[in-house]
């Protein structure tokens, strides 16, 4: 079964506008207590009052641990999640969060660290950005917006130009005028790790443009739930025999909240493996991010994956 993700609370000291859609909030502790410790390329939940939980890369310059910083982007046509945050929270709220973990660590001994953001994606790359310099590691970072009043949190990071670490590509909303990241990353060499956090879209353009990469070289962080139609299927459950119907379009985890079975889960957008479960039988489609092939023969994440029809019978 999942782990118990232990909790923190936090103020909001802060609420910072940084583009017309990203708001940057700094969150400290209520009696200003240190807080626990955490890497570049962490993120944490955000436990919301109206009952979502939602996760977010830690960002910001890592200077002690006195605060955490995170950037929303408000997402109108999202899950809801952004849309409450920018409307509701305000300084000085308090609400609980997890301890951070980190799926999206900073590789050692690498000779060039390749790091591609998209928009909103450029998060954890910022306090990555500062450890690589503190190692004195060589990196090179490319930031894909679509124009320059899109671009957050350009402030932090317009230092690295001058270095030749940033390139920061504008397309204006034509898809063919970005970065070209299989040209980018057409021939790995040695000693390359190459890292992408970004939408769907972008996600999948650097899994097919490294393909050829040594595997355990490419590191990935995708945000925004990858929302494909699915057909009616039955979850069985191993221990007791229950039948559960999942209707078409009906998310594996609602379907098993709603006859309260209840998985532990964070993102529910298959980012995060909280809610990964043992499946004995059934064809699954898998549509989570992080899964290894391996892993994929006996896990499914119920948060966004589902089955190609039939029934899947799962380890609970």
């Amino acid at each position: 079964m999942n782990n118990i993700i232990h909790h923190v609370t936090v103020k909001i000291e802060n609420i910072i506008k940084d583009t017309d859609r990203v708001n940057v909030y700094i969150l400290s502790d209520p009696d200003q207590n240190i807080l626990p410790p955490f890497t570049a390329g962490a993120r944490i939940d955000l436990h919301l009052p109206n009952g979502m939980v939602r996760q977010y890369s830690l960002t910001g310059k890592m200077i002690g641990h006195k605060q955490y910083k995170i950037a929303v982007q408000k997402e109108i046509s999202g899950r809801g999640g952004s849309v409450y945050i920018h409307e509701n929270l305000k300084i000085g709220d308090i609400i609980p969060i997890s301890l951070p973990r980190n799926l999206f660590p900073i590789q050692k001994a690498s000779r060039k660290h390749i790091l591609i953001a998209g928009g909103i994606g450029i998060t954890p790359f910022i306090p990555m950005v500062q450890t690589l310099e503190k190692r004195g590691e060589d990196f090179e970072l490319h930031y894909c917006c679509r124009n320059a009043e899109s671009t957050p949190l350009y402030n932090i990071l317009k230092c690295l130009i001058d270095k030749n670490k940033l390139h920061i590509h504008h397309d204006n909303g034509d898809t063919n005028a970005g970065l070209d990241i299989r040209d980018l990353l057409s021939k790995q060499q040695y000693g390359e790790h190459a890292y992408c956090c970004g939408h769907s879209g972008m996600v999948r353009a650097f899994k097919d443009a490294t393909k050829k990469w040594s595997q355990d070289s490419v590191h990935c962080e995708y945000f925004g739930a990858n929302n494909n139609d699915n057909v009616a299927y039955e979850i069985e459950i191993a221990s007791t025999g229950q039948i559960i119907p999942v209707n078409q379009n009906q998310s594996m985890l609602t379907a098993l909240r709603a006859k309260d079975i209840n998985i532990e889960a964070s993102c529910e957008a298959g980012i995060c493996l909280q809610c990964k479960t043992k499946y004995l039988d059934g064809n699954p489609q898998h549509r989570d991010m992080l899964l290894s092939p391996e892993d994929r023969k006996c896990y499914i994440t119920p948060c966004v994956s589902s089955c190609q029809g039939g029934r899947i019978i799962l380890d609970l």
